[in-house]
């Protein structure tokens, strides 16, 4: 029985706070939103209900999950998280995709009675509402239990549920669920004041001396002018590789570090649709 899989979804404590970089405008977007979260009542009292339905508009290999993580963690101990794969709702039988739908958004209900908040997360949510998609039976079946989901829980304003979702193009959603997200957040790649921060962070993480005194950060914020979040790790991966591998007695130079970078940015670019890949 293939939907056996599916009869189970594990909400966890997000016990560790990531560590992210973003710009002034979204920080203070995201900040607000966890002290709503966290000061739900004071804001009720003003009528203010907290946001059921929050999508993040991001380029590709930006740091969308990370993101929905670090709200779950920086919220009260009274939350948890869960993240959904889109495999687990759309199946290849109407009524399997329908059940899932059902089963995820029942799910969510029990657990909200065990905790004050249940964050749930879709990557590429696109995949279940986009504007291109239900053009057969499979897709419009589900489509239609989840957005009968969405409005029960808008009507009812079903304390406790917050449902985040992400997506590299947001004209690529179906208005007739975009215009249900109570809350959207978006971001663009690094600014050069952002980037240079990035740099940064990550040579921070190095436990040993390994790096020269005398970077030139400008000229490596410079090179890096195209890159999204998640470039920086991988290309630190690749500095710090080609430095162990080497077994040489030196520090790494600037030099080093950008012929890193165009073996990185390849790396990138295959692992990304080349549709999505913006640079």
């Amino acid at each position: 029985d293939n939907t056996n899989s599916k009869d189970k979804y594990d909400f966890v404590k997000i016990k560790y706070t990531p560590k992210l970089i973003l710009e002034e405008k979204l920080e203070k977007e995201v900040k607000k939103f966890i002290d709503r979260i966290n000061n739900e009542q004071s804001y009720a009292n003003l009528w203010l209900d907290l946001p059921r339905w929050v999508i993040l508009f991001w380029p590709s290999w930006t740091w969308k999950t990370s993101l929905a993580k670090y709200i779950a963690a920086k919220t009260n101990e009274k939350v948890v998280f869960l993240e959904v794969l889109i495999d687990k709702i759309k199946w290849k039988y109407v009524w399997e995709s329908e059940k899932a739908v059902r089963l995820l958004f029942e799910s969510m209900r029990q657990e909200v009675q065990k905790w004050k908040i249940v964050i749930s997360f879709i990557d590429e949510i696109d995949w279940l509402i986009s504007s291109w998609e239900g053009k057969d039976d499979v897709d419009a079946g589900m489509r239609s239990v989840l957005l009968s989901e969405m409005e029960w829980i808008n009507e009812n304003k079903n304390k406790g549920i917050i449902f985040i979702g992400t997506t590299n193009h947001i004209s690529n959603i179906s208005k007739a669920y975009l215009r249900r997200f109570d809350k959207q957040m978006e971001e663009k790649l690094p600014s050069k004041d952002k980037r240079k921060e990035l740099i940064k962070l990550y040579l921070s993480m190095s436990s040993e001396d390994i790096f020269e005194q005398k970077l030139d950060y400008d000229l490596l914020v410079e090179k890096t002018d195209w890159t999204p979040h998640s470039f920086y790790k991988i290309w630190f991966e690749h500095i710090i590789e080609e430095y162990v591998y080497s077994k040489q007695e030196w520090k790494i130079t600037t030099k080093n570090m950008i012929e890193q970078i165009n073996i990185s940015k390849t790396e990138i670019e295959e692992k990304a649709n080349p549709m999505w890949f913006i640079h």
